[in-house]
């Protein structure tokens, strides 16, 4: 799973308005956009995979790109997913679910039960709409 590389796409307007290299988002973000810019140059990304993140990462939902884009709410969830799994997958370490949740278990000394809710969260239906709160105050 890629759960930090879809936050920080779906997110990606807002960060870059802010700018602010103190951030780590912010430096994750660039990083993956970096990533994408590779892949994109070796042929592993398409024009097509490149026009569906740039949608998702403008603000657009799901069910608003069927018109821009020909496709269903639920073939553009996919592909955007399948995407952010390959990007993930290049970059490794904290940018895979595994490597993300290795990482706040290290940095926060988190229990058993915390790691759990976490899991829980990256899995949950619900993992960007909350994320994406602080952002709207």
């Amino acid at each position: 799973m890629s759960w930090i590389v879809q936050h920080l796409l779906i997110n990606s307007e807002v960060l870059h308005a802010q700018s602010d290299f103190e951030s780590d988002e912010y430096n994750n973000l660039l990083v993956v956009e970096k990533k994408i810019e590779e892949l994109l140059d070796k042929g592993l990304l398409s024009e097509r995979e490149l026009n569906i993140l740039n949608v998702v990462a403008s603000g657009d939902l799901y069910g608003d790109l069927d018109e821009s884009l020909g496709l269903n709410r639920r073939t553009v969830y996919k592909i955007f997913n399948d995407i952010c799994e390959k990007i993930s997958f290049s970059i490794g370490d904290v940018f895979t679910d595994a490597g993300y949740i290795s990482y706040m278990a290290e940095k926060y000394n988190l229990t058993a039960r915390q790691i759990e809710k976490l899991e829980n969260f990256i899995t949950s239906n619900l993992k960007h709409k909350i994320m994406r709160s602080p952002y709207n105050d």
